[in-house]
C-alpha cells in the first residue's frame, strides 16, 4: 500500500503574498508536520513577445534571485544569488541526468549529445522551452504556463532541508518561505533581452504527515542537527588596461589582491569562485560584428558563467598564508582539476574551461572570417558560425578546499588584457567574482520545545 494513501497527504499551497518583486508562502501551523521535500512548481516567466527562451544555464530558475526559509523572524536557511548557484549546482550532475531529466524540469540546456555528422558536441538540442506570450494586463494561460514553467526541489538550494527529518510546526510554528524575483531580461532570457517579462505565480507542493504514529516517531528522533550551508559573497576586479596592439599576444598584466570579508569568523570547508562580467550588458550582443549572434541576444550562458581570461593566475591567502603552492593556479587545467577534486566533475562542453580555441584571436576582426580559419571544429553548435562557440571559456570555475576558520581571506588574481576591438571590451572588462563557501551550522534543541541556530 502506498505511503501516500496511509501516512502522507500532498498539499499544494498558494502564495500568501505575490507580486513581480517578491513572493511569500506560509505553511500551516498548529502541530502540522511536513516532510522536507518541498517543491516549487509553475516556476518561471512569460515574455512580452512569446518567442524567447530561458537562459541556457539556469533555465526557469533564472527568475529566483533569493530564497529564504524562516520561522517567524528566525532565519533558518537562505540561498543568495539562487539562480547563479543553481546554474553551477546543476552542472555538477551527470550528463545523462541533465539530458533526460533535469533540463525538462528546469527548462535549461544542460546535458549534451554527440553530433556524429558534424563531429561535434551538440548543445542546441534542448526541449522546447520557448516562453509564452503575455499581455501587459493579463497572465498567460494556465496551460501554457504549465508547459513553460519549471520544477524545483528546494533541498537543492536550502541544505537544511536535507539534514532535517521533518518540518514540525510544533517546534517551528511560523514557517515561511520568501522569494525575491529577478526581472532583468538580460539575466533571464536568451533570445531578446529587451523584452518585458512577467513572473508566473508559483505553487509550493508539500507532503504533510497525517499518520499520528509516524509523527510521534519523528518527533522522538528529533535531536541536535548539524549541516553545511552555502553562503555567498562578491568582490570586484576592476577593469584592466588593454594592449593597444593587435599583434601583442602577451597583453597588459593586471594584478589584484582583494579581501573577502563575508566569511570572517566562519569555518569554511570548500569554496567555489565564479568570474562573471559585472555589467550584464557585456554578456549581450549589440550588433558588434565581432560577435556572431543577434543584437540583444545572450552570449552562450549569459551572466551565469565563470569566464576564462588570458594568462590567469589565482591564489588565495588564508589567515596570512598562501593556500596553494608557488604562484597558485596558473592554467585552465589546474583550475579544472582542483575543482573536480573539491566539488566533482562539471557537465560542460569541450573547451568550456579555455579562453579560446586554436591560434585565431576571436576578438580580432582580421581573424573573424571563414577564409582565415574559424575556431568551430569540434565545438558545440551553440553560436558557432565564424568563430569559437560562446560556450568556450564560459565554465572556468575555481574550487578550493580551505578547512579553516577565517580571520583574513584574500583573493589574489592576475590576468593579461589583450587588444580588444569589441564595443563591450570583454578581454579587460570589470569582473564580478562570486564566491560560495561551504559553512557548517547547527540547530540545537533546548529540551523545552525551542531551539537555537549557530555557526560551528
Amino acid at each position: 500500500m502506498s505511503i501516500y494513501s496511509t501516512s502522507l497527504k500532498k498539499v499544494v499551497l498558494e502564495p500568501r503574498q505575490f507580486n513581480q518583486q517578491r513572493c511569500e508562502f506560509r505553511l500551516d501551523s498548529g502541530g502540522t508536520m511536513y516532510f522536507t521535500n518541498l517543491r516549487l512548481v509553475n516556476l518561471g516567466c512569460g515574455s512580452s513577445a512569446g518567442n524567447d527562451v530561458y537562459n541556457n544555464a539556469s533555465g526557469a530558475y533564472s527568475v529566483i534571485k533569493q530564497l529564504v526559509l524562516l520561522d517567524g523572524s528566525q532565519e533558518l536557511e537562505r540561498c543568495d544569488e539562487t539562480n547563479r548557484y543553481l546554474a553551477w549546482y546543476n552542472a555538477l550532475n551527470k550528463n545523462e541526468d541533465n539530458f533526460y531529466v533535469n533540463q525538462k524540469l528546469a527548462k535549461n540546456k544542460l546535458g549534451y549529445r554527440m553530433n556524429d555528422i558534424e563531429e561535434k558536441v551538440d548543445a542546441n538540442f534542448a526541449i522546447d522551452n520557448t516562453m509564452v506570450r503575455h499581455e501587459p494586463t493579463n497572465e498567460a494561460s494556465a496551460i501554457n504556463q504549465s508547459i513553460n514553467s519549471g520544477w524545483l526541489d528546494l533541498r537543492n538550494c536550502l541544505p537544511l532541508l536535507r539534514a532535517l527529518g521533518a518540518l514540525d510546526t510544533a517546534l517551528m510554528p511560523n514557517l515561511r518561505l520568501q522569494i525575491e524575483w529577478e526581472t532583468d531580461a538580460r539575466v533571464c532570457l536568451k533570445n531578446d533581452t529587451t523584452r518585458n517579462i512577467r513572473i508566473f505565480e508559483p505553487l509550493l507542493v508539500c507532503d504533510e504527515i497525517v499518520d499520528d504514529s509516524m509523527k510521534a516517531g519523528l518527533r522522538a528522533q528529533m535531536k541536535d542537527t548539524a549541516w553545511k550551508t552555502y553562503e555567498h559573497d562578491l568582490v570586484i576586479v576592476p577593469e584592466g588596461a588593454r594592449s593597444a596592439d593587435r599583434t601583442d599576444n602577451e597583453g597588459v598584466k593586471q594584478t589584484s589582491a582583494i579581501t573577502i570579508n563575508g566569511f570572517d569568523n566562519k569555518y569554511i570547508h570548500r569554496l567555489v569562485a565564479m568570474k562573471a562580467y559585472s555589467n550584464p550588458a557585456t554578456s549581450v550582443g549589440n550588433g558588434d560584428s565581432s560577435v556572431p549572434i543577434q543584437p540583444n541576444e545572450s552570449m552562450g550562458n549569459g551572466v551565469f558563467v565563470s569566464r576564462a581570461q588570458h594568462k590567469e593566475k589565482v591564489q588565495f591567502k588564508v589567515n596570512g598564508s598562501n593556500l596553494l603552492v608557488g604562484e597558485g593556479l596558473t592554467s585552465p587545467a589546474m583550475k579544472a582539476d582542483l575543482h573536480d577534486e573539491c566539488w566533482g566533475s562539471l557537465n560542460i562542453v569541450p573547451c568550456g574551461i579555455f579562453q579560446s580555441v586554436g591560434l585565431d584571436n576571436p576578438r580580432d576582426a582580421d581573424d573573424r572570417t571563414i577564409s582565415r580559419g574559424a575556431n568551430t571544429a569540434g565545438q558545440a553548435g551553440e553560436d558557432a558560425f565564424v568563430q569559437s562557440s560562446m560556450l568556450v571559456g564560459a565554465s572556468d570555475y575555481i574550487g578550493v578546499r580551505l578547512e579553516e576558520r577565517i580571520t583574513d581571506l584574500q583573493f589574489r588574481y592576475e590576468r593579461s588584457c589583450l587588444f580588444d576591438d569589441m564595443v563591450n571590451k570583454v578581454e579587460s572588462a570589470e569582473l564580478a567574482v562570486h564566491f560560495y563557501a561551504e559553512v557548517p551550522k547547527q540547530l540545537t534543541m533546548d529540551g523545552k520545545g525551542s531551539y537555537t541556530i549557530q555557526y560551528l
